[in-house]
């Protein structure tokens, strides 16, 4: 899909990336956030007899979720967040969830779903642990209608870098830690991100003899590297920023670094 300029900033900003200001060639802007709505990614539960169908594993982020019905009676999903097992959670005499009880802390509830209906729901799962996703109508839960979803801490906030001609805006500086990129062409011509950790300033690169860097070369070290990206277009990527330092991002593709197309980036303890 491509997508016009505006659409990819204000996507970025949409999650969570703001630009305070802009300075262009080897300059950054600042930005940060978190949790953000993962507009990006929704993800799907499903509801039937007798079970739930829902991830087992996500990021710590705020999502927003379809929910399903592809069952033939109504049901309904309630999310707790709780280090107990399954089994020690608290219970009513009629063997249902006490959704007030001890050890649990409800995070969403919602409407009853329809067979063959489905409802959308922003729920919040930015503190990592152990969720109970469970359809709680009378009887339901006795009859194993629960998923167990574990979310972890994942990369930090999510950050933007926008490409164009002939400049790298990106954070100025970040604190050490893992990272997940948008990385935005808004030029006319295709760009790409590499990403290189040295001590060296970007004038004493090591270089190809067309004066591109050579990204093998002496006393730098890649740390990411990504697919071409058409103007217009963005592509999300996790990026290694655990230690501390200088790192160059900077598209290589000919004659782009000599005209300065790249920021540095200060990564911080």
């Amino acid at each position: 899909m491509v997508l016009g300029v505006a659409a990819i900033i204000g996507w970025s900003v949409g999650r969570g990336v703001g630009f305070d200001s802009v300075t262009y060639g080897a300059g950054a802007s600042s930005a940060s956030a978190s949790p953000t709505l993962a507009a990006a990614v929704q993800p799907t539960v499903r509801l039937s007899e007798w079970k739930v169908d829902a991830p087992a594993a996500l990021n710590a982020d705020i999502y927003k979720f379809t929910i399903s019905n592809t069952g033939h009676t109504e049901h309904e999903l309630l999310v707790f967040r709780s280090d107990l097992p399954v089994s020690q959670y608290p219970l009513e005499s009629s063997g249902d969830i006490s959704e007030d009880g001890a050890g649990i802390t409800k995070i969403s509830d919602g409407d009853n779903i329809a067979p063959g209906k489905s409802q959308t729901r922003a729920i919040d799962l930015s503190t990592p642990g152990r969720y109970l996703f469970v359809c709680n109508i009378p009887s339901h839960f006795k009859m194993g209608m629960f998923a167990v979803v574990t979310v972890s801490a994942g990369p930090g906030a999510p950050q933007a870098v926008i490409l164009n001609e002939w400049k790298v805006t990106a954070p100025p500086s970040v604190k050490a830690g893992k990272y997940n990129f948008t990385i935005a062409n808004a030029g006319q011509a295709e760009h790409e991100l590499l990403v290189f950790k040295s001590d060296l300033g970007p004038a004493q690169y090591p270089l190809e003899g067309s004066g591109n860097i050579a990204e093998d070369g002496p006393g730098i070290t890649k740390v990411s590297d990504g697919n071409n990206i058409v103007p217009g277009t963005a592509q999300t990527r996790i990026i290694e920023l655990s230690t501390p330092g200088k790192y160059l991002f900077v598209c290589n593709i000919p004659s782009h670094f000599k005209m300065g197309m790249f920021a540095v980036v200060t990564v911080t303890p």
